[in-house]
């Protein structure tokens, strides 16, 4: 889509918004939800960098790009900017990035979040994760 356009339909749709009094919380979540199903990737990062602050965190954004298969440092961009430890576990098995998974569940010394990564790395290929969960298991226990 062109530029000009989109910043057009933009504009239009935060017109919109205002008339509706659609909430601000509500706009952002379709905002995200929109540039990512159309592969807006420019735009959402725009968003995520505007100077104004995320009314919803960037918890979409991460998920929005995890799911858009987009690459590792673009999720990165996003995980990094979550708050909640959590949070960033959940996004961090989603992404299927193991050892940073494992690095938050030992950070949070939560024996079942260790057990869970070394269960759902792939055996054969992830070797040394599973030697470093079951070492992390003994030291948390």
């Amino acid at each position: 889509m062109e530029q000009g356009l989109a910043a057009k339909l933009i504009a239009e749709a935060d017109k919109l918004s205002k008339k509706f009094r659609i909430s601000e919380k509500r706009q952002w979540a379709i905002k995200v939800q929109a540039f990512s199903k159309t592969g807006q990737w420019h735009a959402l990062r725009a968003l995520g960098d505007s100077r104004a602050k995320s009314p919803i965190g960037f918890k979409p954004f991460a998920l929005a790009v995890i799911r858009g298969n987009q690459p590792i440092k673009e999720i990165m961009r996003y995980i990094e900017r979550v708050a909640e430890k959590e949070d960033r576990y959940f996004l961090f098995c989603e992404a299927r990035l193991w050892r940073r998974a494992l690095d938050e569940a030992v950070q949070m010394k939560d024996i079942a979040r260790i057990k869970n990564v070394r269960a759902s790395c792939n055996i054969e290929t992830d070797k040394d994760i599973i030697a470093e969960c079951d070492r992390a298991a003994l030291a948390v226990d």
